[in-house]
This record gives C-alpha cells, sequence and structure tokens, in this order.
C-alpha cells in the first residue's frame, strides 16, 4: 500500500490519511480502515462529509489543538461521530499566534528549533495527552477513529509515530509516514508562500517551519530513547500502557500481510 493509496481524498482536508497498510516487524502490517490522521476538519464540503459518514464511518474525531483554536476554527463532524478534545499545548507562543504569523509571513520566532524542542516536549512534557490518545485508539468502540491538530503533520505527525511504533511499525517506515506530510500539504504551502510574497524576510526559515523535516521526529524519538531505552518501556512506563492492552492492540489491528 503505497503513501498516495492511504490518502483520503477529501477537498476540506488534504493531509487526510490511512494509518493501515504499512509492515510490522514481524511481516504482517496494520489493517486498514481503522485509524486515521488529519488536520483541522473546519473546512470539509458536505461531500467529504458523505465519504467519513458512509465510506469510513468515522466514530470517533480525537481533537489535539488547544481551546483557542477550536473556538476559532470549529470542525464539521461526521454524523454520528463523537468529537473528543486532548488538547496538546505549549505556553511558548500560542497556536493563534503562530498563525496569524504564518499569514503575515513573520518568521521571528519560527523555525526548526521550534520544532525540535517541540517534538522533545512531545515525549516528555505533553506526553500524558498522548497517553489519553492512544488510550482512546486501543479502545474498539472508538474506531474508526481520526485525530487531528491544525495542519496534521507536527503534533499529528508525533501521535501518528507513537500508534504505529505501538504496532511494531519500523521506525524507518514511521519516519516516511512522517515525511508524507510535505506532500500532502506542498500546495497549501505553495498558495501561502505566494500569499506572503515580498513580506516574508527569511523564506528559508519560513519553510522550515512549514513542513515537516526528519530531524524534527527524532529529535522527539531520540528523547524517548535516551529515557527510557525501547519504544515498549516508553509505552509501559511514560504513556502507562500495560502489556495486556498492547497485545490486545496489536492482535485488533494487526494482521497477516495476505489478509
Amino acid at each position: 500500500m503505497t503513501d498516495a493509496s492511504r490518502r483520503v481524498l477529501l477537498e476540506g482536508a488534504p493531509n487526510f490519511r490511512d494509518l493501515g497498510g504499512y509492515a510490522t516487524h514481524d511481516g504482517r502490517r496494520v489493517k486498514g480502515g481503522q485509524l486515521f490522521r488529519s488536520g483541522v476538519l473546519a473546512d470539509l464540503s458536505d461531500d467529504d462529509l458523505v465519504v467519513l459518514e458512509e465510506r469510513i464511518g468515522i466514530k470517533t474525531v480525537v481533537d489535539l489543538r488547544s481551546p483557542e483554536e477550536v473556538a476559532s476554527r470549529p470542525n464539521r463532524l461526521p454524523r454520528g461521530a463523537v468529537a473528543i478534545e486532548v488538547p496538546v499545548t505549549d505556553v511558548s507562543m500560542s497556536p493563534l499566534a503562530v498563525a496569524a504569523k504564518l499569514e503575515s509571513g513573520n518568521s521571528e520566532g519560527l523555525g526548526p528549533e521550534m520544532l525540535l524542542t517541540g517534538n522533545r516536549a512531545f515525549a516528555r512534557e505533553l506526553r500524558a495527552a498522548f497517553a489519553t490518545m492512544l488510550q482512546l485508539a486501543m479502545d474498539e468502540q472508538h474506531r474508526p477513529m481520526v485525530f487531528h491538530c491544525t495542519a496534521g503533520k507536527d503534533r499529528t505527525g508525533f501521535a501518528s509515530a507513537i500508534v504505529l511504533l505501538a504496532l511494531g511499525v519500523p521506525k524507518e517506515t514511521v519516519v516516511d509516514d512522517y515525511l508524507f506530510s510535505n506532500a500532502c500539504l506542498e500546495e497549501r504551502h505553495a498558495d501561502l508562500l505566494e500569499r506572503v510574497g515580498d513580506r516574508v524576510a527569511e523564506r528559508e526559515r519560513l519553510l522550515a517551519f512549514l513542513q515537516v523535516r526528519r530531524e524534527y521526529l527524532e529529535a522527539g524519538l531520540d528523547t524517548i530513547t535516551e529515557d527510557h531505552g525501547t519504544i515498549d518501556d516508553y509505552l509501559r512506563d511514560a504513556l502507562a500502557v500495560n502489556d495486556e492492552q498492547l497485545e490486545r492492540f496489536r492482535s485488533a489491528l494487526v494482521e497477516d500481510a495476505s489478509a
């Protein structure tokens, strides 16, 4: 299953993707149609909602945005879906302030350093939110489930990494999934850069913030290794996932590759 085929083509959510299809360490694969990642769902069209309701049957929408982001751009929810807010926020700069900077082309305070620091914080200081997200993902009553932030690349990217690693997907594949956001959001980023035009003084710095890069996610994953050694130890000791839960999760969402 290629990266492109995992995309769910929606008019209002260009980074909506199925986490299924990835091969695991033991030669099996993650089951499709159960866990999805995305950016904000505020701009979904009526046709998009039909896809999520009738084709996928989304039951749960886990929103990783801050309360101010949610209030600013409320989601359009598939009929029958339950919304659960699990905010992943850092006090260094409000997400709305970041959005305003991006729209004005002001790269001050933005750039690679913020995203490197952010991913380290995801693994440590903000781990409780990711623990909650993972507990929801492990509960079959909440699936099919989509989790998302604003662009679906940073907070959602780290959340996706944790889910895939928990299911036994190799790190290199996890990084590839993370980097695929660049292709999904390429057109949106180009539009933004065209809008801000000559107002942006440090175009490369702004682009570095808009994109995902290998070193951003690896900063978070290296933090996990430094603090806990293995992903299973991190799941158990930092995210409070016991062995029985993990085994049940893998049994439910990992299938034979020939299935």
